[in-house]
């Protein structure tokens, strides 16, 4: 029975791997590397490409390191992780961003936020006792009487918090004004894109050749320069006209009939 070998896989280290599926007899090879970027095989990135394009790009909320942007602010890089349904968000340094006492808090212990409809919320159960009294005693053998109990009441009341931009700063709030959560990262691409002006749709870095062309026109479109160019202009045109005009005078000069007092000859000059 010959091999049937499988898909390449790649080793992570310049090398790819496929297997036999009768068999699993294993075959290894070197990655080749189209234009020194990515194996044609198995897809690896040549570990010595250097991407040309750098920039942030809006991105949905992953795990991993992210720019945190809230009621429209960016509040700076921060690491996020998820904890089952829930989320927690922690500074680069370390610090977690918490919730204690219907406050915002920083700590260094994780805090579970839940994340719906692109806001982060904590939700605060409280449960109230009202009513009540003495069950013994006179008060007490008239409300048996008339079915009344201890007339104690117990109300269970739940308040949502948001994580909100407040003037700048990163707080909570039971409104959701500023709690409008958005996203971004830095993100690598291969090859600039450029647009039609020679500029990169991604990081705005511009195409070198429409650059150099660019650069040329809006110097040869600077006040001063075209005063330069004027002024070249006139004396270029000042000597020609002065060249023109002695041409034209000597040779009137010379067509130009001269009498002579004695002997009544004409000559010309």
């Amino acid at each position: 029975m010959s091999h049937s070998f499988g898909a390449w896989k790649s080793n992570e280290d310049g090398t790819h791997t496929r297997e036999c599926e009768n068999c699993g007899e294993k075959e290894t090879r070197n990655c080749e590397y189209e234009l020194d970027y990515k194996c044609a095989d198995c897809g690896h990135i040549n570990p010595e490409f250097e991407p040309e394009c750098t920039y942030t790009a809006e991105t949905s909320l992953a795990a991993g390191e992210l720019t945190f942007i809230l009621g429209g602010k960016e509040m700076g890089e921060y690491i996020f992780a998820r904890s089952g349904n829930n989320w927690t968000i922690r500074e680069v340094d370390g610090q977690y961003v918490g919730f204690n006492n219907n406050s915002l808090r920083m700590q260094s212990s994780a805090f579970s936020w839940t994340y719906s409809n692109g806001r982060f919320s904590t939700s605060v159960t409280t449960t109230t006792t009202t009513g009540g009294g003495n069950s013994g005693g006179i008060g007490g053998f008239i409300s048996r009487i008339f079915g009344g109990g201890n007339n104690r009441r117990t109300t269970t009341t739940t308040t949502t918090y948001y994580l909100v931009n407040a003037g700048g700063e990163m707080s909570v709030s039971t409104s959701t004004s500023g709690s409008q959560c958005t996203f971004k990262k830095e993100t690598v691409s291969d090859f600039h894109e450029f647009d039609e002006d020679g500029v990169c749709i991604h990081c705005g870095e511009q195409e070198e050749a429409k650059a150099e062309k660019k650069s040329e026109l809006e110097e040869l479109m600077q006040p001063e320069v075209e005063e330069e160019k004027v002024e070249e202009i006139k004396e270029e045109v000042s000597e020609e006209l002065k060249e023109e005009i002695k041409e034209e005078v000597s040779e009137e000069l010379k067509e130009e009939p001269k009498e002579e007092p004695q002997g009544g000859v004409v000559t010309y000059k």
